[in-house]
């Protein structure tokens, strides 16, 4: 018993269809069945695996002769809040016999806590005629889509080859239609010199060959070397500057009623003390007060 499997495969062979113990279903293949199987009993909802779980959870609850401690282990759940959250979610009692002192109509109340109130054999589980129809409709216009691709890919199969010799006979690395992918209107000559260098097929001789590759090198350097406007500039003008800014603030040193320590402070790069000049002295009138250095 141990190597059987509840829910197991059917495996046909020539005398027929035969159930396979041994065999066990795949995870997918038991929620497509079990949500097949609901809709034709006539669940209103979808019915799945979770859904065994939760009714035997349910009913390891309800037996008097389970604790907590051996519910809970059962249920792999590390405490008895575990079931309180996720699966005790409706009162399944007779509230109104308990207050009343009644006998409680438990087979009613489990009915009516139960997936079972929604069967309903009236429930459609198969599409009508027209949705068969649409679906034929379907099917044909894929069908037609796959003969259309496969008579493309024979009549590519047959003739590219054809164009291709045809274009290197003429000397002609690319067709027209990739030429006028890779030109745009924007280009400059120097992009298109290099398109027309590099497209190019090898040459016949060793001083052809080694020509085409000049003029192919010739054609990517000056892209290569160009640099960014702005970067260009910077780096010009930074190459060219000699004068250092200070990181001192000179309002600081003319205030006296400041701490030796403050007038002095050095600050760590110049946009520091820019930061520290807007955020200090912003109404600085151009005033000093006199200082006096002591010998």
């Amino acid at each position: 018993m141990n190597d059987d499997f509840i829910f197991c495969e059917a495996v046909r062979e020539a005398q027929g269809v035969r159930i396979a113990r041994e065999l066990q279903l795949s995870s997918g293949s038991v929620r497509y069945r079990m949500k097949v199987g609901g809709e034709i009993t006539g669940f209103g909802q979808v019915l799945k695996p979770y859904n065994l779980r939760d009714g035997s959870a349910k009913g390891l609850n309800e037996c008097p002769d389970v604790s907590d401690s051996l519910q809970n282990k059962i249920l792999q759940h590390a405490s008895i809040g575990t079931f309180l959250k996720h699966y005790l979610n409706d009162i399944n009692v007779d509230l109104q016999g308990v207050y009343r002192r009644l006998d409680t109509q438990k087979d009613l109340m489990q009915f009516a806590c139960s997936m079972s109130r929604s069967i309903d054999p009236r429930r459609e589980a198969d599409t009508g005629t027209n949705c068969k129809a649409i679906k034929r409709l379907y099917n044909e216009k894929q069908r037609k889509r796959r003969e259309l691709l496969k008579r493309v890919k024979e009549r590519y199969k047959s003739e590219q080859p054809v164009k291709d010799s045809e274009r290197q006979l003429s000397g002609m690395v690319v067709d027209e239609d990739t030429r006028d992918a890779l030109v745009r209107a924007d280009m400059s000559p120097e992009q298109l010199g290099l398109i027309d260098a590099i497209l190019t097929l090898p040459g016949k001789s060793p001083e052809q060959e080694l020509q085409r590759r000049i003029t192919a090198i010739n054609a990517v350097t000056p892209p290569v070397q160009a640099a960014e406007p702005d970067v260009a500039l910077r780096k010009a003008i930074s190459s060219i500057r000699t004068d250092k800014r200070p990181k001192v603030c000179f309002v600081c040193i003319g205030t006296p009623h400041l701490t030796m320590r403050e007038r002095v402070a050095e600050y760590a790069n110049p946009g520091s003390l820019s930061r520290h000049f807007v955020r200090k002295h912003r109404g600085f009138t151009g005033q000093f007060h006199e200082v006096r250095l002591s010998d």
